[in-house]
């Protein structure tokens, strides 16, 4: 095992968060569904009230407010507290920054604080019906990520859709909303979702495309179909269009089998993936996910550029220790192509996972990562990140 060539220290700050984003592991809770929580029934995005006050009451430890009901936390987890706000009107605020300490074994050191992410956005509806059309609407400021170093930001639609329940199980979006494709994993830099194109910022693949999602809901089973047609924050050569697929199904208590199908192309790039899912949760709040799937891509730059044939793997524990204490493990794996030159990556990482209090998250994860060819191995990087999130 080669030793360590650097440690990277960071700490990410995130602030008033009323979106949250999914937490596919909460099928440890019973929520094998998203729309219980989301308003998007695929998870991400905004909270509903009851999702709320299932974080007060279900997930976030008491640990400060020991004496006080489920029911009261869950009744003051609205975005001002006990207040309870129109229909029409439940406003969000998100602010993610990140303070970056780089340190070589030189002993050099290089610190940076990076405007990660500012999003400003509203849910509206005009009746409690669950017929009644749904608008989801946020922007926000994403910075130009190819000098960290620069504070540049720019403001922008990030995503605005409608929703309609035009039936009992049956769900309808239109607008600029999320693909459709696998676990959606937290960790946008995860491997599951980096190599897919399922980044929050432009021209790096943007997971939020113009298109529309029917999505049918069952007991024990749910599918939708995606069409979209591009992200008009990118340019016009970057902007993918395509379909998907997914479904899953229950294949015992708290275990869900699914699939996922993706297809798209650009004016640079073709791409097509197709991935196998499971999620599993266990009594009381621990559970299992994992995600493989393959990934053929071709650049249309270059000519007569040959296809790429990949893959990836995602395997994550989430055990809980007590009401809003949880340790997490994760392995993940990334082929850009199969074969003997391309490079092999693979992704280490375990840490906790911290409700301390409604409102409030914490995360700390050490994570070690390794590339590897058959002609040579670069040396191990490591990581430990500490994440804060808080919610109004």
């Amino acid at each position: 095992m080669k030793f360590p060539s650097w440690i990277l220290y960071s700490v990410l700050l995130c602030l008033f968060t009323l979106r949250a984003w999914a937490y596919p592991e909460f099928i440890g809770y019973g929520y094998a569904t998203c729309i219980t929580c989301h308003y998007n029934s695929h998870g991400s995005g905004a909270l509903t009230d009851y999702g709320r006050g299932v974080w007060a009451s279900e997930i976030a430890a008491k640990w400060l407010t020991p004496r006080t009901s489920d029911e009261a936390l869950s009744e003051s987890s609205g975005f001002l507290g006990s207040v309870e706000l129109p229909i029409w009107f439940k406003p969000s605020i998100k602010y993610r920054g990140l303070n970056l300490i780089n340190r070589y074994r030189s002993g050099n050191e290089d610190h940076k604080y990076i405007l990660m992410q500012s999003d400003y956005g509203f849910a509206t509806q005009f009746s409690d019906k669950a017929s009644s059309p749904l608008l989801v609407f946020t922007a926000g400021h994403v910075p130009d990520t190819r000098d960290l170093g620069v504070h540049k930001a720019n403001l922008y639609a990030k995503e605005y859709y409608v929703r309609l329940n035009f039936a009992k199980t049956w769900w309808a979006y239109g607008g600029l909303i999320e693909k459709v494709y696998g676990i959606r994993n937290v960790d946008h830099t995860s491997f599951q979702r980096t190599f897919q194109d399922f980044n929050p910022y432009p021209n790096r693949g943007l997971n939020h495309s113009l298109g529309v999602v029917v999505h049918r809901i069952e007991k024990t089973w749910e599918a939708a179909i995606n069409g979209f047609g591009g992200n008009p924050n990118e340019n016009l050569d970057y902007q993918k269009r395509g379909g998907s697929v997914q479904a899953e199904f229950d294949v015992g208590v708290l275990k869900r089998l699914g699939a996922s199908i993706l297809t798209s192309a650009s004016d640079r790039e073709a791409k097509d993936m197709a991935a196998i899912h499971y999620r599993q949760g266990f009594q009381g709040g621990s559970a299992f996910i994992a995600e493989i799937g393959l990934i053929k891509q071709q650049d249309k730059v270059v000519v007569d550029a040959a296809e790429k044939n990949g893959g990836y793997q995602l395997f994550q524990g989430l055990i809980k220790l007590t009401r809003g204490l949880f340790w997490k493990t994760t392995f993940e794996q990334y082929n850009s192509e199969y074969g003997d030159l391309a490079a092999d990556n693979h992704r280490y990482s375990t840490g906790l996972l911290m409700f301390p209090m409604q409102r409030v998250e914490f995360r700390f994860d050490l994570a070690s990562g390794r590339t590897l060819v058959d002609t040579s191995a670069a040396h191990d990087t490591w990581i430990f990140a500490g994440q804060v999130h808080g919610s109004f």
